[in-house]
C-alpha cells in the first residue's frame, strides 16, 4: 500500500483508520465517500469547508488507506465505526454529514443510531431504501448477484480507461496528491472492493428501512443528471436516461420526506459530481451551515 499523502491513522476496534482534519470550529463537516471512492476524493471540498469550520475526510475500514476487517459489512457497523473514530480523533461535534452514493446511506444510518450527534445532512446522489420502487427492473438492487460472486475482471485496458477518468477528475489538484490518489484508486483490490460494496446495497437499504427515524435537521439532497463516464462503461444510454428520470422522482421524495431542499444539477456525473460541480456541492454544504448559523 502506498503512503497516504495526507492525514494520520487512528486505531478503532483493532484496525488503523485514516482520517484528515482541516480547519476549526463546529459543527464539523464529515465526508462519507461512495463505493469505490476514498476520503481524499473530497479533498477539494474539504479545503473549501475548512475556511469556515472543521472539515474531515476519512477512509472507512477496508477502503483507501484504512485497514480491512470483517466482510461483508453492515451499515450499522460502518456507522458505529465512524462514531468511534470521531471520538478517538477528538473531532468536535455535532456533525454535518456529507454522504455520497453509498456514503449517503451510511450517513443516514449514522443519523438513525447517533441522532443527537448530527446537526445536518447533505445527501449527494444517495442510495435510498426506495431505490427499487422507482428504478426499471435491470437497475434494481434486488437483481444484483451476491457480493462475492460473478465479479468482472479488471483487464489492463479497463484499468487504463479508469486511469483516464480519474486523472481528468483531479486535473486541477496538486500533482503529488493527484498521482498518489490515482494509483491508489487503481489498486485492483480496491476496484474489486468498490464493486463488492455496491452489491451490498440491497441489505443496506433494508437496515435503513427498519432502522428508525432520522433527526429533524437541515437537509439538502443533490441530483446530478450528467453522464457518468464510469457508469457509461457498463450501462447503455437508454439505461442511463431511465436512471436519471427515476432519480429525479426518488430524490425529490427524499428531500420532501426530510423537509429539506432538492437541488438538481443538469451536468455532473454520479461518481464525479464533487469534481464536476464542486461549487454546487459546496453551496449545498453552505446552505446547511447557514441554517445552523455557522
Amino acid at each position: 500500500m502506498n503512503t497516504a499523502p495526507l492525514g494520520r491513522h487512528y486505531e478503532v476496534n483493532g484496525r488503523r483508520l485514516l482520517l484528515d482534519r482541516q480547519g476549526t470550529g463546529t459543527p464539523s463537516v464529515v465526508f462519507l465517500p461512495g463505493a469505490g471512492l476514498v476520503g481524499l476524493d473530497f479533498w477539494n471540498l474539504q479545503q473549501r469547508v475548512a475556511r469556515r469550520t472543521t472539515s474531515v475526510v476519512y477512509d472507512r475500514g477496508g477502503t483507501g488507506w484504512s485497514e480491512a476487517g470483517e466482510w461483508p459489512r453492515t451499515a450499522t457497523a460502518v456507522a458505529d465505526e465512524l462514531a468511534e473514530l470521531l471520538d478517538v480523533a477528538a473531532v468536535p461535534g455535532p456533525y454535518v454529514l456529507v454522504g455520497h452514493s453509498l456514503g449517503g446511506a451510511y450517513a443516514r444510518r449514522f443519523a438513525q443510531r447517533h441522532g443527537a450527534r448530527v446537526a445536518g445532512l447533505v445527501l449527494v446522489e444517495t442510495l435510498h431504501e426506495d431505490w427499487d420502487d422507482v428504478m426499471p427492473e435491470p437497475l434494481r438492487l434486488a437483481g444484483q448477484p451476491p457480493a462475492e460472486e460473478s465479479m468482472p475482471e479488471f483487464s489492463a485496458e479497463l484499468v487504463e480507461r479508469f486511469r483516464g477518468i480519474f486523472t481528468a477528475s483531479y486535473a486541477d489538484w496538486p500533482q503529488r496528491l493527484r498521482n498518489i490518489l490515482v494509483e491508489r484508486r487503481l489498486d485492483p483490490a480496491l476496484l474489486l472492493r468498490g464493486l463488492q460494496e455496491n452489491r451490498t446495497g440491497a441489505s443496506i437499504v433494508e437496515e435503513l428501512r427498519t432502522g428508525g427515524p432520522v433527526p429533524d435537521v437541515p437537509v439538502v439532497v443533490l441530483t446530478a443528471l450528467g453522464t457518468d463516464p464510469g457508469q457509461a462503461l457498463f450501462l447503455s444510454e437508454e439505461e442511463l436516461a431511465a436512471m436519471n428520470e427515476a432519480k429525479l422522482k426518488l430524490y425529490a421524495g427524499v428531500a420532501a420526506a426530510h423537509g429539506g431542499e432538492h437541488r438538481v444539477l443538469d451536468t455532473g456525473g454520479h461518481s464525479s459530481v464533487h469534481t464536476d460541480r464542486p461549487d454546487d456541492v459546496a453551496g449545498a454544504i453552505d446552505a446547511v451551515l447557514d441554517q445552523l448559523q455557522v
